[in-house]
């Protein structure tokens, strides 16, 4: 099995282990998710184009890492997939922003939630929503804004 290499500072060495746990409790308690199989491999099987041969790569800050693994790409799922996302996805809106503000543009965002409870069926409640939203399209100010 994989034993990541830690060379950074503890708080950084905190949270790959904690990924790494957390991964593992997932692919483990997730069997009969279609993901379960792509999340169990992830970053434990090696690629088949690099057959057996996994580098180890030391990134500046100190801290190693290999390059030749399979990666499950769940952004919802796997703790370690989903970091490497988010922090691109972040890089891509921050570009985006920058470009428009030096455009003359203003940045607007806006988080809405809905009260549910446990038990509650989500596929009723999003139906509700995008009707409501829908609706909030549809009127004059909505095409103003």
């Amino acid at each position: 099995m994989f034993q990541p290499v830690y060379e950074s500072s503890s708080t950084e060495n905190d949270r790959r282990i904690a990924t790494d746990i957390a991964r593992q409790l997932i692919a483990e308690t997730c069997g009969d998710l279609r993901v379960a199989d792509k999340i169990r491999h992830c970053v434990r099987v090696v690629r088949g184009d690099h057959a057996g041969d996994i580098p180890v790569v030391r990134h500046p800050d100190g801290y190693a890492y290999t390059t030749g693994l399979q990666t499950c790409s769940s952004v919802w799922s796997c703790p370690a997939c989903s970091y490497k996302i988010r922090k691109k996805r972040a890089l891509e809106v921050a570009a985006a922003i920058a470009v428009h503000k030096a455009n003359g543009g203003d940045i607007l965002y806006l988080t809405l939630t809905v009260s549910h409870q446990q038990g509650e069926a989500l596929d009723d409640l999003w139906s509700i929503v995008q009707d409501g939203f829908a609706y909030c399209r549809e009127g004059a100010k909505w095409t103003r804004f």
